[in-house]
């Protein structure tokens, strides 16, 4: 659901540094940012974001954009940042620039989505699909064991990997080849290890899908993903790029 309101105040902090010192100032970024992050959203008060500027000093400002995630997804925020970028290029020109009317709102998106669950026969069929579905879905033991049942926690960690130019390029010819995107290689890799740490046969994967599948949708700031659920069947005596194309 999208609410509309007719007036909303701005959100927007400036403050200025520039008179501390330089460790000063790293110490009050860090606060600020801290700050920021958290706190709280009320869910029923409009508007769900917050804007900080700093002025570091005369040239020299950073800008926070803190939004919850509920009207926010990761496409948004490319499309935010190009549009920010492209405002601020001819800010800096002087010059005026008016960004291309959207066809759509998400709005549009929304009754859209909710007049498709609304009719009966799609939501029961897709009801019944789903729960099938996710009774059938295998749990992934890994060596860690499995923490909930034995009192731990449900914390998790990223892992963050950057690879070689060499290996990057290697990567994308594998893709290449075998006429797939990055993406299917990379994901085919990650379902190969996670097979060997836990010797299982199905792998399960949760992946957050766009939910822009239509082009008008591409460029509207708003929560489009989707959360689609994967498993994979491993097949440990075909090479990897029958695996890939499977």
């Amino acid at each position: 659901v999208q609410v509309l309101e007719e007036k909303v105040n701005l959100p927007l902090t400036v403050i200025d540094i520039s008179s501390l010192g330089e460790e000063q100032k790293r110490q009050r970024i860090v606060q600020i940012q801290l700050k920021s992050i958290n706190k709280p959203f009320h869910i029923h008060k409009s508007p769900l974001f917050k804007w900080t500027i700093i002025k570091e000093h005369e040239q020299g400002f950073i800008f926070i954009f803190n939004i919850h995630h509920i009207i926010f997804d990761q496409w948004s925020q490319q499309i935010l940042k190009k549009e920010f970028a492209l405002l601020y290029g001819a800010f800096e020109k002087h010059e005026n620039l008016e960004l291309p009317r959207l066809k759509l709102q998400y709005k549009d998106f929304a009754a859209w989505h909710n007049q498709q669950f609304n009719y009966s026969p799609i939501k029961e069929k897709s009801h019944r699909y789903w729960q099938d579905k996710l009774k059938a879905i295998p749990r992934l033991k890994l060596f860690g064991g499995n923490a909930n049942r034995t009192g731990g926690t449900n914390q998790g960690s990223t892992f963050r990997l950057v690879v070689s130019p060499e290996i990057a390029t290697s990567l994308k010819q594998v893709s290449v080849t075998n006429n797939t995107t990055l993406f299917m290689v990379l994901f085919s890799i990650l379902n190969i290890l996670l097979a060997r740490f836990s010797g299982q046969k199905d792998i399960p994967s949760i992946l957050g899908a766009s939910g822009r599948d239509h082009p008008l949708l591409q460029d509207i700031i708003g929560f489009f993903m989707n959360t689609l659920v994967i498993i994979t069947d491993i097949d440990y005596d075909a090479g990897f790029n029958i695996f890939l194309q499977n």
